[in-house]
Protein backbone atom coordinates (compact mmCIF):
# COMPACT_ATOMS: atom_id res chain seq x y z
CA UNK A 1 0.00 0.00 0.00
CA UNK A 2 1.14 3.34 -0.98
CA UNK A 3 0.57 6.08 1.41
CA UNK A 4 0.94 10.50 1.17
CA UNK A 5 1.11 12.91 3.97
CA UNK A 6 -0.89 15.83 4.50
CA UNK A 7 0.79 19.19 5.16
CA UNK A 8 -1.39 18.89 8.88
CA UNK A 9 0.30 15.44 9.81
CA UNK A 10 3.82 16.82 8.13
CA UNK A 11 3.63 20.22 10.98
CA UNK A 12 2.71 17.69 13.74
CA UNK A 13 5.96 15.67 12.62
CA UNK A 14 7.76 18.64 12.80
CA UNK A 15 6.96 19.69 16.03
CA UNK A 16 7.18 16.79 17.91
CA UNK A 17 10.75 16.32 16.09
CA UNK A 18 12.51 18.71 18.25
CA UNK A 19 11.62 16.48 21.20
CA UNK A 20 14.75 14.64 23.47
CA UNK A 21 13.01 11.76 24.12
CA UNK A 22 10.91 9.22 22.20
CA UNK A 23 7.48 10.16 21.38
CA UNK A 24 4.79 8.56 19.05
CA UNK A 25 1.36 7.85 18.00
CA UNK A 26 -0.68 6.21 15.11
CA UNK A 27 -1.01 7.44 11.77
CA UNK A 28 -4.60 7.75 10.46
CA UNK A 29 -5.24 8.07 6.86
CA UNK A 30 -8.29 8.61 4.44
CA UNK A 31 -9.86 6.02 1.83
CA UNK A 32 -7.39 7.58 -0.88
CA UNK A 33 -4.94 6.39 1.47
CA UNK A 34 -3.84 10.06 2.44
CA UNK A 35 -2.34 10.15 6.16
CA UNK A 36 -4.69 13.40 7.48
CA UNK A 37 -3.39 13.35 10.99
CA UNK A 38 -0.97 11.06 13.97
CA UNK A 39 -1.76 10.67 17.14
CA UNK A 40 0.63 11.54 20.42
CA UNK A 41 2.17 9.17 22.54
CA UNK A 42 5.03 10.19 25.26
CA UNK A 43 7.55 7.61 25.26
CA UNK A 44 10.93 7.21 27.23
CA UNK A 45 14.68 8.72 26.62
CA UNK A 46 15.79 5.49 24.45
CA UNK A 47 12.05 4.11 23.66
CA UNK A 48 8.82 3.75 23.06
CA UNK A 49 6.50 0.88 22.49
CA UNK A 50 2.73 0.18 21.55
CA UNK A 51 0.37 -1.84 22.57
CA UNK A 52 -2.86 -2.77 20.80
CA UNK A 53 -4.82 -1.54 23.45
CA UNK A 54 -3.10 1.81 22.70
CA UNK A 55 -5.83 1.96 19.76
CA UNK A 56 -8.60 2.50 22.01
CA UNK A 57 -6.91 5.53 22.97
CA UNK A 58 -6.79 6.97 19.45
CA UNK A 59 -9.10 9.17 17.57
CA UNK A 60 -8.55 10.18 14.02
CA UNK A 61 -10.34 12.92 12.14
CA UNK A 62 -13.38 11.71 10.64
CA UNK A 63 -13.57 8.57 8.13
CA UNK A 64 -9.89 8.38 8.70
CA UNK A 65 -8.85 4.88 9.61
CA UNK A 66 -5.01 3.70 12.27
CA UNK A 67 -2.76 2.33 9.33
CA UNK A 68 0.22 2.29 11.13
CA UNK A 69 2.31 3.80 13.73
CA UNK A 70 5.07 6.32 13.79
CA UNK A 71 7.83 7.52 16.22
CA UNK A 72 10.91 9.91 16.84
CA UNK A 73 14.31 8.80 17.02
CA UNK A 74 16.11 11.81 18.94
CA UNK A 75 18.75 12.70 16.85
CA UNK A 76 19.64 12.06 13.15
CA UNK A 77 18.95 8.20 12.63
CA UNK A 78 15.54 6.80 11.05
CA UNK A 79 16.83 3.26 10.62
CA UNK A 80 14.46 1.18 12.32
CA UNK A 81 15.87 -0.52 15.38
CA UNK A 82 15.56 -4.50 15.62
CA UNK A 83 12.58 -3.47 18.44
CA UNK A 84 10.86 -1.42 15.77
CA UNK A 85 10.99 -4.16 13.25
CA UNK A 86 9.83 -7.02 15.89
CA UNK A 87 6.92 -4.59 17.46
CA UNK A 88 5.78 -3.39 13.32
CA UNK A 89 5.43 -7.13 12.49
CA UNK A 90 3.21 -7.98 15.28
CA UNK A 91 0.75 -5.70 13.99
CA UNK A 92 -2.07 -7.72 11.65
CA UNK A 93 -3.21 -4.99 9.43
CA UNK A 94 -0.92 -1.74 10.23
CA UNK A 95 1.35 -1.72 6.85
CA UNK A 96 2.95 1.53 7.36
CA UNK A 97 5.28 3.37 9.98
CA UNK A 98 7.40 6.61 9.92
CA UNK A 99 10.56 6.79 11.95
CA UNK A 100 10.97 10.98 12.56
CA UNK A 101 13.80 12.78 13.67
CA UNK A 102 15.25 15.94 13.97
CA UNK A 103 15.52 16.27 10.05
CA UNK A 104 12.91 14.52 8.33
CA UNK A 105 11.15 11.35 8.34
CA UNK A 106 11.37 7.52 6.45
CA UNK A 107 7.95 5.49 5.98
CA UNK A 108 8.86 1.59 6.05
CA UNK A 109 6.83 -1.22 5.96
CA UNK A 110 5.67 -3.70 8.47
CA UNK A 111 8.85 -5.78 7.45
CA UNK A 112 11.06 -2.70 8.28
CA UNK A 113 11.79 -2.12 4.41
CA UNK A 114 11.72 1.53 3.59
CA UNK A 115 9.10 2.57 1.20
CA UNK A 116 10.57 6.64 0.45
CA UNK A 117 12.68 8.73 2.19
CA UNK A 118 11.44 12.66 2.64
CA UNK A 119 12.85 15.42 4.74
CA UNK A 120 11.31 18.47 6.15
CA UNK A 121 13.50 21.04 3.83
CA UNK A 122 12.33 18.84 0.94
CA UNK A 123 8.50 19.98 1.37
Amino acid sequence: MKYTISEIAIDLLRIYSGFNYEVGGFLFADSDSIIQTISFKKGFTTSISFKKTDIKLCHGVDNTEVVGTWHLHPGKSSFPSGQDKKQWKSWDRLSAHIINNYTGYSFYTKKGELINEDTFQKL
